[in-house]
């Protein structure tokens, strides 16, 4: 592991340990800044650097600074703008359950505010997606798109919301975890009681509506698997997941969430963050397996940005990968290029909304996908499709490992 990621680590277990920490004469700070931008943890980067005595002496202090002061005034300002939103749901009669974003904020207690959320996730009953619409709406918030049907509603993960008055996107979910792969739908089996064991809880003195802990838990969890499945994902989920058990953890259902896992081949993937998070970030979480691939994980974690959003190659490989993911990898290597290349219907269903009232307009939509490549392609100077397979091969070669291929 590069020295970039052993500072960000020992940084970050500063912040949640309440430790002091000092920066090594070697370290590259504008490497080590740059790393927490990728991993959208600056903020928690640059205050525990910038209350250091040394790094006031840097050139860098005054950006790291402004750009601190300037992320957490813009996260206060979108908590705000959500709770009263919230509030108007509640006017309304609706109490969506609120995921990740807000709920993992008030973890860090301090740093609640230092841990930027882009947008905030609210899953919801189908039967209740027009009143939610209607609060949305009246707010300033404009839908992605101006018609949703009952089968859309059905078949997608969720329907986006953009204020542009106030730079807030709102994510409505009618399933937790999206339908456009086998495994998807078989982690979404694990929430089908999470609105009889929803809990209330309170920010800055607004009651919300959230999962239950142990739904709540598992479903950090398989969010961050499904990501790396796809594209990959970053620290910041996984100081969620260590957090949200520091709190809660007395009130989880641990046979309930390893079996949950189990059923989708998750156990030895959690294990290997429970590993991680004991090493390096001081977690107390006892894993009831021992580790698998943890330095190859935290490798993954490290080089692809907090959603493999780094490079392009990144996201063009997530199809790939997907594929081959979803038939637990029963297919040889042009197959599952085909297959990623024209992917399932539920798959382009979660990107195309339309096709769960139009079936027969997938055709077009690949043509479309591939238009999309092509320029993506020129743009990369040639080489997308090389770099694309090389970075499926390498996240593949992990997935074997988790026994996910």
């Amino acid at each position: 592991m590069r020295e970039e990621s052993e500072n960000l680590l020992a940084i970050l277990k500063s912040a949640v340990r309440h430790m002091p920490f000092s920066l090594k004469d070697s370290v590259d700070r504008g490497g080590l800044l740059e790393l927490a931008q990728e991993q959208n943890i600056l903020p928690v980067v640059g205050e525990i650097l910038c209350r250091n005595p040394e790094f006031r002496k840097d050139p860098l202090y005054g950006q790291t600074a402004r750009q601190t002061v300037g992320i957490v005034a813009c996260q206060i300002k979108r908590t705000a703008d959500f709770l009263e939103l919230y509030r108007a749901f509640d006017r309304a009669g609706v109490h969506p359950l609120v995921m990740k974003g807000i709920v993992c904020r008030e973890l860090y207690g301090e740093f609640r505010d230092h841990r930027p959320s882009g947008d905030e996730d609210i899953l919801i009953r189908p039967e209740e997606f027009e009143t939610v619409r209607e609060v949305l709406v009246r707010q300033g918030y404009e839908p992605e798109r101006q018609e949703t049907s009952e089968r859309q509603l059905e078949e997608v993960q969720e329907i986006t919301f953009d204020n542009p008055a106030n730079g807030l996107c709102i994510e409505v979910h009618t399933n937790p975890i999206g339908q456009e792969s086998v495994i998807r739908r078989e982690m979404n089996e694990s929430f089908r009681a999470v609105f009889e064991n929803a809990r209330k809880m309170s920010v800055d003195g607004t009651e919300i509506w959230t999962m239950g802990h142990t739904e709540h838990f598992l479903f950090l969890v398989l969010h961050a698997l499904k990501h790396m499945i796809t594209s990959s994902f970053g620290v910041r989920q996984m100081m969620d997941i260590l957090l949200y058990d520091e709190a809660f953890g007395d009130e989880i259902r641990w046979e309930w969430v390893y079996e949950a896992l189990e059923n989708v081949h998750a156990e030895r993937f959690f294990c290997d963050l429970i590993y991680i998070g004991r090493k390096y970030l001081g977690s107390d979480l006892t894993a009831r397996y021992g580790p698998n691939c943890p330095d190859d994980l935290l490798e993954e974690m490290m080089d692809n940005g907090i959603f493999g959003s780094k490079e392009q190659a990144y996201q063009t490989a997530a199809s790939i990968t997907s594929a081959a993911v979803d038939r637990r990898g029963r297919q040889n290597r042009f197959l599952t290029l085909l297959r990623s290349g024209f992917p399932s219907l539920e798959f382009m269903t979660a990107r195309n909304p339309e096709l769960a009232d139009h079936p027969w307009l997938l055709p077009i939509c690949w043509l479309k996908r591939w238009g999309r490549f092509f320029q993506y392609n020129r743009e990369n100077g040639g080489s997308l499709m090389g770099e694309s397979i090389a970075v499926s091969e390498q996240r593949s070669r992990l997935l074997k490992k988790y026994k996910l291929l």
